[in-house]
């Protein structure tokens, strides 16, 4: 079983859109094993979801993880660590750890939450409407 833990957050919704692009630090676990601890962007996060979401291995912008198919089964490089799940598996163990990432980012907002997501949408730095998901999540 795949599990994403959120360690910190370095900034607000401004900084996902304005940068840092690394201000979101995390955890993989599979199985209780840590297969990846380090740094990532919202945007990868959030493009890594909208693969999980739409069953695919590749994504219009640049995602940052490798991912591919092979027999049934949904690879994920993280760089430093890979994990073998499934794309429903993958989108469930996403979703707890992007509501609390959400709600951290919340809590280190400079300025309008809604302004911020409007403004990702508008530059179409993922695919997933994030404020739907930012309401379906929180």
């Amino acid at each position: 079983m795949v599990r994403f833990r959120l360690d910190g957050v370095h900034g607000g919704w401004e900084a996902a859109v304005t940068g840092p692009s690394d201000h979101v630090e995390f955890t993989v676990e599979t199985d209780g094993s840590t297969v990846y601890q380090g740094y990532g962007s919202i945007h990868a996060l959030l493009r890594l979801y909208d693969l999980a979401r739409l069953e695919r291995t590749v994504h219009p912008q640049f995602l940052g993880y490798d991912v591919a198919e092979r027999d049934g089964t949904v690879l994920v490089d993280l760089q430093m660590g890979h994990v073998e799940t499934s794309y429903d598996e993958l989108q469930a163990a996403m979703e707890p750890f992007l509501a609390e990432l959400f709600e951290s980012m919340d809590g280190q907002t400079v300025g309008e939450r809604a302004d911020h997501i409007a403004t990702m949408q508008e530059r179409e730095l993922t695919l997933v409407d994030v404020d739907a998901l930012y309401d379906q999540l929180v």
